[in-house]
């Protein structure tokens, strides 16, 4: 997924141009964003094999590779594999029932 490797890349560069410029870091915007994750660059980090936690809703960052995505509920946090996920069902009914799915969301029609 190169777009996901470009967005971060992005992020991460922000953040670093954000924190070394001295009239961001001492206007009252708060601590360096750095200092989050132990004032580490994340590129440092991805490079060393670091672990992220990534809190999403998305189904597309959902499939990537290796992760391990957990279901929290008001009883426990269980593992729970990709295409178990409300979030995927629900995309995947959308894209199959596209028409019928908008139908219902605009008020059309009441059956799914």
């Amino acid at each position: 997924m190169p777009w996901i490797a470009e967005s971060f890349y992005n992020l991460a560069t922000e953040i670093e141009k954000i924190d070394s410029d001295p009239d961001n870091v001492n206007n009252n915007s708060g601590p360096p964003i750095q200092r989050s994750y132990g004032g580490n660059s994340l590129h440092d980090l991805i490079r060393r094999n670091s672990q992220f936690i990534i809190v999403t809703h998305s189904p597309i960052l959902m499939a990537y590779p290796d992760s391990t995505i957990y279901l929290f509920s008001d009883d426990a946090i269980t593992p729970i594999d990709y295409t178990d996920t409300e979030h995927f069902n629900i995309t995947r009914d959308f894209l199959n029932r596209r028409e019928a799915m908008l139908r219902v969301l605009l008020g059309e029609d009441t059956r799914a």
